[in-house]
Protein backbone atom coordinates (compact mmCIF):
# COMPACT_ATOMS: atom_id res chain seq x y z
CA UNK A 1 0.00 0.00 0.00
CA UNK A 2 1.30 3.62 -0.98
CA UNK A 3 0.50 4.79 2.87
CA UNK A 4 3.30 3.22 4.18
CA UNK A 5 5.86 4.52 1.84
CA UNK A 6 6.63 7.48 4.89
CA UNK A 7 6.84 5.35 7.11
CA UNK A 8 9.94 2.79 6.40
CA UNK A 9 13.24 2.81 7.43
CA UNK A 10 15.32 2.27 10.11
CA UNK A 11 14.12 4.78 12.77
CA UNK A 12 9.94 2.88 12.40
CA UNK A 13 11.46 -0.41 12.34
CA UNK A 14 13.37 0.25 15.18
CA UNK A 15 9.58 2.06 17.09
CA UNK A 16 8.29 -1.34 16.02
CA UNK A 17 10.75 -3.56 17.43
CA UNK A 18 10.06 -1.60 20.77
CA UNK A 19 6.39 -1.97 20.75
CA UNK A 20 6.23 -5.22 19.68
CA UNK A 21 2.27 -6.47 19.16
CA UNK A 22 -0.95 -6.99 20.68
CA UNK A 23 -0.30 -3.94 23.12
CA UNK A 24 -2.59 -0.76 23.34
CA UNK A 25 -0.92 1.93 21.88
CA UNK A 26 -1.03 6.29 22.16
CA UNK A 27 0.28 7.42 18.60
CA UNK A 28 0.63 11.55 19.53
CA UNK A 29 0.84 13.46 16.59
CA UNK A 30 0.29 11.00 14.49
CA UNK A 31 -0.24 12.75 10.79
CA UNK A 32 -2.13 11.50 8.66
CA UNK A 33 -1.94 7.84 9.76
CA UNK A 34 0.81 6.04 7.92
CA UNK A 35 2.99 4.63 10.80
CA UNK A 36 -0.08 4.73 12.52
CA UNK A 37 -1.75 2.29 10.36
CA UNK A 38 1.64 -0.09 10.45
CA UNK A 39 1.26 -0.35 14.38
CA UNK A 40 -2.40 -0.93 13.74
CA UNK A 41 -1.13 -3.94 11.79
CA UNK A 42 -0.60 -5.93 14.94
CA UNK A 43 -1.85 -3.70 18.05
CA UNK A 44 -4.62 -1.82 18.83
CA UNK A 45 -4.15 1.76 17.99
CA UNK A 46 -5.36 5.48 19.18
CA UNK A 47 -3.74 8.37 17.62
CA UNK A 48 -4.00 11.84 17.90
CA UNK A 49 -3.91 14.40 15.38
CA UNK A 50 -4.29 18.27 15.99
CA UNK A 51 -4.79 18.94 12.50
CA UNK A 52 -8.39 18.39 10.05
CA UNK A 53 -6.61 16.93 7.09
CA UNK A 54 -4.47 14.73 9.05
CA UNK A 55 -7.03 13.50 11.48
CA UNK A 56 -9.39 12.71 8.32
CA UNK A 57 -6.96 10.67 6.68
CA UNK A 58 -5.81 9.01 9.94
CA UNK A 59 -9.25 7.95 11.29
CA UNK A 60 -9.25 5.75 7.88
CA UNK A 61 -6.73 3.58 9.86
CA UNK A 62 -7.34 3.92 13.53
CA UNK A 63 -9.22 5.60 16.22
CA UNK A 64 -7.72 9.27 16.08
CA UNK A 65 -9.06 11.90 18.17
CA UNK A 66 -8.82 15.04 16.84
CA UNK A 67 -7.10 17.79 19.48
CA UNK A 68 -3.79 18.79 21.11
CA UNK A 69 -2.27 16.56 23.23
CA UNK A 70 -2.27 16.93 26.56
CA UNK A 71 -5.72 18.40 26.38
CA UNK A 72 -7.67 16.37 24.30
CA UNK A 73 -9.55 13.61 26.49
CA UNK A 74 -7.90 10.40 26.14
CA UNK A 75 -8.96 7.01 28.41
CA UNK A 76 -6.09 5.17 29.19
CA UNK A 77 -4.21 2.81 30.05
CA UNK A 78 -2.03 2.03 27.56
CA UNK A 79 1.31 -0.10 27.56
CA UNK A 80 2.82 2.35 25.09
CA UNK A 81 2.91 6.07 24.21
CA UNK A 82 4.72 7.31 21.07
CA UNK A 83 5.69 10.74 20.45
CA UNK A 84 7.25 10.09 17.04
CA UNK A 85 9.12 12.97 16.29
CA UNK A 86 6.56 15.36 18.21
CA UNK A 87 7.48 16.74 21.23
CA UNK A 88 9.53 19.12 18.85
CA UNK A 89 6.60 20.89 18.02
CA UNK A 90 5.13 21.44 21.28
CA UNK A 91 4.57 24.52 23.56
CA UNK A 92 4.85 22.34 26.76
CA UNK A 93 6.22 19.10 25.77
CA UNK A 94 7.05 18.60 29.56
CA UNK A 95 3.34 18.47 30.54
CA UNK A 96 2.82 15.97 27.09
CA UNK A 97 5.03 14.22 29.35
CA UNK A 98 3.32 14.04 32.37
CA UNK A 99 0.34 12.83 30.90
CA UNK A 100 2.18 10.47 28.96
CA UNK A 101 3.17 8.90 32.47
CA UNK A 102 -0.52 8.85 33.53
CA UNK A 103 -1.90 7.47 30.41
CA UNK A 104 0.85 4.25 29.62
CA UNK A 105 3.79 1.97 30.74
CA UNK A 106 6.29 3.30 28.69
CA UNK A 107 6.65 6.08 26.64
CA UNK A 108 8.87 6.10 23.27
CA UNK A 109 10.37 9.18 22.29
CA UNK A 110 11.82 10.11 18.79
CA UNK A 111 12.93 14.03 18.66
CA UNK A 112 15.92 15.00 15.91
CA UNK A 113 19.12 15.97 17.19
CA UNK A 114 20.08 19.36 17.17
CA UNK A 115 23.74 18.62 18.01
CA UNK A 116 24.52 16.51 15.42
CA UNK A 117 27.20 17.55 13.07
CA UNK A 118 24.57 17.80 10.30
CA UNK A 119 22.68 20.87 11.63
CA UNK A 120 25.54 22.41 13.14
CA UNK A 121 27.05 22.30 9.56
CA UNK A 122 23.81 23.95 8.30
CA UNK A 123 23.86 26.46 11.26
CA UNK A 124 27.59 27.02 10.53
CA UNK A 125 26.64 28.18 6.62
CA UNK A 126 23.93 30.81 8.13
CA UNK A 127 20.77 27.74 7.47
CA UNK A 128 18.47 29.54 10.06
CA UNK A 129 15.58 27.21 9.23
CA UNK A 130 14.31 25.20 6.50
CA UNK A 131 11.19 23.28 5.16
CA UNK A 132 11.83 19.99 6.95
CA UNK A 133 14.40 18.18 9.13
CA UNK A 134 16.44 18.77 12.24
CA UNK A 135 16.13 22.73 11.23
CA UNK A 136 12.47 22.60 10.63
CA UNK A 137 10.92 26.06 10.59
CA UNK A 138 7.88 24.38 13.03
CA UNK A 139 10.05 23.64 16.12
CA UNK A 140 9.34 25.05 19.13
CA UNK A 141 12.29 23.08 20.89
CA UNK A 142 15.59 21.99 19.44
CA UNK A 143 16.81 18.98 21.61
CA UNK A 144 20.24 17.63 22.19
CA UNK A 145 20.70 14.35 23.78
CA UNK A 146 21.76 15.74 27.31
CA UNK A 147 18.69 18.04 27.60
CA UNK A 148 16.45 15.46 26.26
CA UNK A 149 17.93 12.66 29.04
CA UNK A 150 17.61 15.35 31.62
CA UNK A 151 13.81 15.87 30.41
CA UNK A 152 13.01 12.27 31.05
CA UNK A 153 14.33 11.34 34.00
CA UNK A 154 12.85 14.71 35.35
CA UNK A 155 9.49 13.80 34.58
CA UNK A 156 9.34 10.38 36.13
CA UNK A 157 11.09 8.11 32.85
CA UNK A 158 13.32 5.74 32.82
CA UNK A 159 15.21 5.37 29.83
CA UNK A 160 15.62 1.43 29.02
CA UNK A 161 16.44 1.54 25.53
CA UNK A 162 18.39 4.13 23.41
CA UNK A 163 18.99 4.30 19.21
CA UNK A 164 20.27 6.16 17.10
CA UNK A 165 19.11 5.01 13.49
CA UNK A 166 21.96 5.21 10.74
CA UNK A 167 20.81 7.27 7.77
CA UNK A 168 20.41 4.69 4.86
CA UNK A 169 21.91 6.31 1.83
CA UNK A 170 25.01 7.73 3.94
CA UNK A 171 28.47 6.13 3.70
CA UNK A 172 29.46 3.32 5.89
CA UNK A 173 32.21 5.31 7.70
CA UNK A 174 29.73 7.73 8.64
CA UNK A 175 27.31 5.03 10.08
CA UNK A 176 30.07 3.69 12.01
CA UNK A 177 30.64 7.42 13.32
CA UNK A 178 26.74 7.18 14.44
CA UNK A 179 27.45 3.94 16.82
CA UNK A 180 30.34 5.57 17.79
CA UNK A 181 29.16 9.17 19.09
CA UNK A 182 25.28 9.26 18.50
CA UNK A 183 25.30 12.44 20.32
CA UNK A 184 27.04 14.30 17.53
CA UNK A 185 26.31 12.18 14.56
CA UNK A 186 23.12 10.86 15.08
CA UNK A 187 20.35 12.49 13.52
CA UNK A 188 17.57 11.04 15.24
CA UNK A 189 17.68 10.05 19.37
CA UNK A 190 15.35 7.63 20.38
CA UNK A 191 14.13 6.50 23.51
CA UNK A 192 12.65 3.86 25.38
CA UNK A 193 11.48 4.90 28.47
CA UNK A 194 9.51 2.74 31.63
CA UNK A 195 7.25 5.13 33.42
CA UNK A 196 8.04 5.02 37.51
CA UNK A 197 5.54 5.35 39.26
Amino acid sequence: MTIYAASVGPKYEQILSWIGSHKRVLDVGCGAGAFTARIAESNEVVGVESTEENWRLASEHATVLRGDFPDVDVQGPFDVVLFGDVLEHMYDPERALDRARELGDEVIVCVPNFDCVVAKGQRAVGIKQTETGILDKTHVYYFNRRIVEKMLREHGLEIIEFASPKPRRAPRWYQLLVNIRPEFFGIQLMYRCRVTR
